[in-house]
């Protein structure tokens, strides 16, 4: 017999009261996309149901993890704020290489030797 969809339970047979997918060669072409369809964006809705589900989880262990950092670990932390600016615009301390301790022009100051008999 051919599929006519209940008219409470469309993925049933008014008829038989089979599902949909039993009437393989009798259901209409209509009725088999029309249920393909409400099942592809069923499976889309909850892949990006499940994809925002795992973007909160990340972002809530995220601030669980820097709320439980203690004082003496933010200056590590913050660092890496730090870095968007280059050595040369940071003042202070700065690494010089052989090169460039060869080119300053640093003088010694004498200092006497005195011999002891």
């Amino acid at each position: 017999s051919e599929f006519e969809p209940h008219p409470f339970k469309k993925e049933k047979c008014k008829n038989c009261g089979r599902p949909w997918q039993e009437h393989k060669g009798v259901i209409s072409e209509k009725h088999l996309q029309v249920f393909l369809k409400a099942k592809i964006d069923a499976d889309n809705k909850r892949l990006q149901e499940e994809a925002e589900a795992k973007a909160k989880a990340r972002a809530k262990a995220l601030a669980t993890k820097k709320a439980s950092r203690t004082a003496e670990d933010e200056w590590f932390f913050d660092d890496a704020q730090d870095d968007a600016t280059s050595e040369e615009e940071q003042p202070g301390f700065q690494m010089l290489e052989g090169g460039d301790l060869k080119s300053t022009t640093a003088t010694a100051i004498p200092t006497a030797v005195e011999k002891q008999p």
